[in-house]
């Protein structure tokens, strides 16, 4: 599902901006990507990702500003900061400009601090964890909604099986007595001239041999029950993504078990009008959590 949320913590230990945003996916793919003196945040923000949300690719960015006197305290490496000032020095002389200032310095020599110097776990980590929780709090809010506008889309999808499934039964019913009716039409065209007659009893054996092939009443009963099962979860809710996946398998297999089974033309048209309704749930159940 898709949604997006933030949050943002300010305290002694500095600012924590977290940004939570994910679209579908029918596994969890998490990614992070962090700005400031962070020192390797993503396993913390990843296990806090996994305990709220089991489908989606949720990314995860974090924005870290500390303190003024924790940006003191960042102390800059001074031997690399004279290494770097030397080879500057040598490069502005060969290429004969002006010798380098402290900025120019600084400048190359930046992201030569060392964050680590700076941050505390037992300090920053909660504050951090703070953060993402509460991203992910207003991102699980904005999921949640589009949960429920995707479930009521699935109720009604639901009833066109419905519909659908009844009309197959109507066809259903009406398999025998068109068996019939083709099965004598045929005979009489085979023996035509012959002046033999068509055996009752053998007319009637072989039309219910047909009907029993083309029989779909258990495939109709297990349909009803799967939807009746989908939309106990439904109602239930939660985290029932992978059991109506389950589900929409099972609800496929009966309707190419039924569309097997057809062999009149208007029985096929509504037949694949119920495997489009499966369809239509299997792309939108693969999206939910």
């Amino acid at each position: 599902m898709t949604g997006a949320g933030s949050h943002i913590v300010e305290s002694e230990a500095g600012r924590f901006e977290v940004e939570a945003r994910s679209v579908n996916n029918r596994f969890l793919k998490t990614s992070v990507r962090a700005y400031g003196p962070l020192p390797n945040p993503e396993a913390t923000v990843e296990a806090r990702v996994r305990e709220r949300i089991r489908r989606g690719h949720v990314s995860i960015t974090v924005r870290y500003r500390p303190p003024a006197d924790a940006a003191i305290a960042q102390r800059i490496d001074e031997a690399a900061f004279l290494a770097v000032a030397k080879r500057l020095k040598a490069l502005a002389e060969e290429g004969g400009v002006k010798k380098p200032t402290t900025g120019d310095v600084l400048a190359a020599a930046q992201g030569m601090g060392d964050p680590g110097r700076a941050w505390d776990e037992t300090t920053h980590v909660p504050v951090l964890i703070e953060a993402v929780d509460g991203a992910l709090d207003n991102l699980i809010v904005a999921r949640e909604a589009e949960g429920t506008r995707m479930a009521d889309e699935l109720v009604r999808v639901l009833k066109d099986i419905g519909i659908h499934t009844e009309a197959v039964r109507v066809q259903a019913d009406e398999i025998p007595s068109a068996a019939r009716t083709r099965l004598e039409a045929r005979l009489e065209k085979l023996l035509e001239g012959t002046g033999a007659p068509i055996e009752p009893q053998w007319l009637a054996r072989e039309v219910a041999l047909l009907a029993d092939k083309a029989d779909v009443t258990e495939e109709l009963a297990r349909l009803a029950a799967h939807v009746e099962e989908f939309e106990d979860l439904l109602a239930e809710g939660g985290v029932v993504g992978r059991r109506l996946d389950f589900l929409v398998q099972e609800l496929h297999r009966e309707a190419n078990t039924v569309g097997s089974k057809a062999n009149q033309l208007e029985l096929t048209r509504v037949v694949m009008d119920l495997k489009s309704d499966v369809e239509r749930l299997r792309e939108q159940v693969q999206n939910l959590e």
